[in-house]
């Protein structure tokens, strides 16, 4: 057999992204939201949030739970998203499916001294500490991510010829099974 590679069509685009878990409460939540999003579009990662799923009219909830079939996510957590039972739901659905979920803590909310001055946060901290690994800086969420990706590596040009050889070392080396349409 050879191979050839085509674009990912938006239906199946998801299976490849990271979903991104936030507040949309205020401008610096948004600020946060967009800079991890062209951060990892920078490394050739596809990035899911509600601002891409869903439109006006659509079913919310169902909008969210097809976009978090994907193969893990990212809570930026801050004042806001703590208080999110969005984002608390969202974070749930992926830990009952087995995704992974890397937590971005970007003020350090969650911090021992935050904790020391706020009960609460210490209820919150064993949550998300349970959930993933927690990064208070961009760039070790940005690396983490990279290197769970199990397709960061098999991505390649549109139309690129790879011999039955390449196609199976790729495949090999990255994926437990290859869904090839012939």
């Amino acid at each position: 057999f050879d191979f050839y590679t085509r674009l990912l069509r938006e239906d199946e685009k998801k299976y490849y992204g990271i979903f991104i878990s936030h507040s949309n409460a205020s401008q610096k939540d948004l600020d946060l939201l967009n800079s991890l999003r062209l951060a990892l579009s920078e490394k050739e990662i596809y990035t899911l949030c509600d601002k891409e799923c869903i439109k006006g009219g659509d079913d919310f909830q169902a909008k969210i739970e097809d976009a978090l079939d994907c193969y893990g996510a990212v809570v930026i957590v801050t004042e806001n998203s703590i208080r999110s039972s969005w984002v608390h739901y969202e974070v749930g659905y992926l830990k009952g499916r087995g995704k992974d979920v890397y937590v971005w803590d970007p003020d350090c909310i969650l911090s021992s001294k935050n904790r020391e001055l706020d009960n609460s946060l210490k209820t919150l901290y064993s949550y998300f500490k349970n959930v993933g690994v927690i990064y208070n800086k961009m760039e070790d969420v940005i690396d983490a991510v990279s290197q769970a990706s199990p397709y960061s590596e098999m991505f390649i040009e549109e139309n690129e010829f790879l011999t039955c050889k390449e196609f199976y070392s790729r495949a090999n080396e990255r994926l437990v099974s290859v869904i090839a349409t012939l």
